[in-house]
């Protein structure tokens, strides 16, 4: 299970506090909480929440940093190619959807390592052709 709560809040922790704006009123820790809940819920044998590094100063450090994402939670050792430059996008309507789209390299690291668990691997066929943006 792989959860991505948005990282708006949990970026904004990162700022310096002289910025002087109150971060409190988003809704990315109500969804990180209910990412927990359901994960408790559901008691996946493996699984992921993927954010910022602002989000260490509230549910402790990362297991795992891949590029910018840094990774919590309960699985397989993964060691993909990190992918940069979401900052370097030129400005667009799709600019801050597309900076949140969690990198392929990433996404299939943690589909091959967490499923199935038998440890197989996920082949292209499985996985909707609109995720295989390869870099």
């Amino acid at each position: 299970m792989v959860a991505s709560p948005p990282c708006t809040y949990y970026s904004k922790l990162s700022l310096p506090k002289s910025w002087g704006k109150n971060w409190k009123d988003d809704d990315g820790g109500e969804l990180w909480k209910e990412a927990e809940r359901i994960i408790s819920h559901v008691g996946p044998w493996a699984w992921c929440i993927e954010n910022v590094r602002g989000a260490e100063k509230i549910h402790g450090k990362a297991v795992a940093r891949v590029g910018s994402r840094y990774l919590w939670g309960d699985f397989p050792i993964i060691n993909p190619k990190p992918v940069y430059g979401k900052w370097r996008m030129p400005p667009s309507k799709d600019r801050t959807h597309l900076r949140s789209m969690i990198p392929y390299p990433l996404a299939r690291a943690l589909a091959e390592a967490c499923y199935p668990p038998s440890g197989g691997k996920v082949s292209d066929s499985e996985v909707p052709s609109s995720l295989l943006q390869k870099e």
